[in-house]
């Protein structure tokens, strides 16, 4: 009798543990699965979302840009120029970036860019780093104009542009 007891303690433990294991298995099967697809539907998502930003980003003069400021704030524009200064801090990137192509290069028509690593983990296609002298599109919202003193003691006042894209052109 005491036998026949730990026979069908041991098959309905046996049971219950394989039940368990297959139920276990199937859930972390889901969640996988789950997470692969949200993720596919994220990454297609960030890519729709990148290319309708950028279709509706308008091209605009520099010149107007700086003397109707409040016209253009927080609009999705995009420029074109040469990284003259970058510096990287705590998340943020701040590019001086050239946007006036000259007969002897860019050097004209100057403006600042913020970009965040918060930004650029939304962009699918993000170069992880930009350095001086790259050429890049940049599509982003304008914002306020910054003013500073230049180094020949002059004041200076140009446009600021918060970047959600940007494209490097040139290697």
């Amino acid at each position: 009798m005491k036998f026949k007891k730990i026979k069908i303690i041991a098959t309905i433990s046996t049971i219950l543990i394989l039940g368990m294991t297959l139920f276990v298995g199937c859930n972390s099967s889901d969640k996988s699965t789950e997470k692969s697809s949200s993720s596919i539907v994220s990454q297609e998502s960030l890519e729709s979302e990148k290319a309708e930003y950028i279709e509706n980003a308008k091209k605009c003069n520099y010149k107007d840009v700086l003397r109707n400021s409040e016209e253009y704030r927080g609009k999705a524009v995009v420029f074109t120029g040469k990284i003259a200064q970058i510096s990287y801090e705590d998340g943020l990137a701040a590019i001086h970036l050239f946007v006036k192509d000259e007969e002897y290069g860019y050097y004209n028509d100057d403006m600042i860019v913020a970009f965040s690593d918060e930004e650029k983990q939304k962009d699918p296609d993000a170069v992880s780093r930009f350095i001086e002298d790259d050429v890049i599109t940049v599509y982003g919202d304008m914002g306020d104009p910054s003013t500073y003193i230049a180094p020949a003691g002059n004041e200076r006042t140009i446009p600021v542009m918060v970047a959600r894209y940007i494209k490097l052109l040139e290697d």
